[in-house]
């Protein structure tokens, strides 16, 4: 198992074919968000980014321990989507101005209360979940997962 498996050229085929997985999964939640709130693709990029910089979607309004929004810089935004600041800067003003994040001065910026995919209708929820799904379904036929095929299983009981 020491040798550089990674060098045989069946490595590369499946690690560009995963590759194309999840770009397709992230173009897809793009989409997903434009549709949702109505917002053109790079504010919807920048609006994904502030989401997933926030932390797990489970904790209550993204807040830290003392009860504050968790924020994420503007030039974190930057750097993590390839945008430029200024673009960024516009893009958070404008979903300020659309209520889904709130500006908390140098900070920086959170998600708005209420407005995290994850607290969104219920029809929303389940293009999200069966996105996901087909990503992880292509991801486990390309040999990328080790696991049986039921355990991709989403179980409806649960």
């Amino acid at each position: 198992m020491s040798q550089l498996i990674r060098s045989e050229p069946r490595f590369f085929a499946k690690t560009e074919a995963a590759i194309y997985v999840l770009e397709n999964f992230h173009m897809r939640t793009w989409r997903m968000l434009a549709d949702v709130y109505e917002l053109e693709p790079a504010a919807a990029m920048v609006f994904l980014t502030i989401c997933l910089s926030a932390g797990r979607p489970v904790e209550p309004l993204h807040l830290n321990a003392d009860q504050t929004p968790r924020t994420v810089s503007r030039l974190a935004i930057a750097q993590s989507t390839g945008l430029a600041r200024e673009t960024v800067r516009r893009k958070c003003a404008e979903l300020a101005r659309l209520g889904l994040i709130q500006a908390h001065g140098r900070k920086g910026v959170a998600v708005a209360p209420g407005k995290r995919l994850s607290e969104q209708e219920p029809a929303v929820l389940r293009r999200a979940l069966a996105d996901a799904h087909q990503m992880i379904e292509a991801l486990f036929r390309l040999g990328v997962f080790d696991a049986e095929e039921s355990d991709l299983r989403l179980d409806a009981a649960s």
